[in-house]
């Protein structure tokens, strides 16, 4: 089975969305949500939404399988419930005030 990215960004409004890429699928799945996980759900919901709209024209469906990856504003804004940025900051060596400008 292909494996597919499936890029994960929070927008400026806060809530998150999640996108395909893949450019050589005859479809395109995204899905948003107020959190990563609500997008996440919402991605998956419409892939097989997808699946049973190719079923029902009687279309070939090409099944993918999605590596989920956050951009890095929304993968520190995500897991800085886990991890403050001077934890972060520590972890990986990067300056406490560029984690902070990559967030925003």
């Amino acid at each position: 089975m292909k494996k597919v990215k499936a890029i994960i960004e929070r927008a400026g409004d806060g809530n998150y969305s999640v996108y395909m890429d893949a450019d050589k699928i005859s479809y395109l799945i995204t899905g948003t949500g107020v959190t990563a996980e609500k997008a996440i759900e919402s991605f998956k919901e419409n892939y097989e939404d997808m699946r049973r709209y190719y079923a029902d024209e009687g279309k070939v469906f090409e099944e993918v399988e999605f590596e989920y990856e956050y951009d890095m504003a929304s993968f520190l804004s995500y897991f800085s419930k886990a991890f403050s940025l001077a934890g972060l900051s520590r972890i990986t060596g990067i300056n406490q005030g560029q984690l902070s400008h990559y967030v925003t």
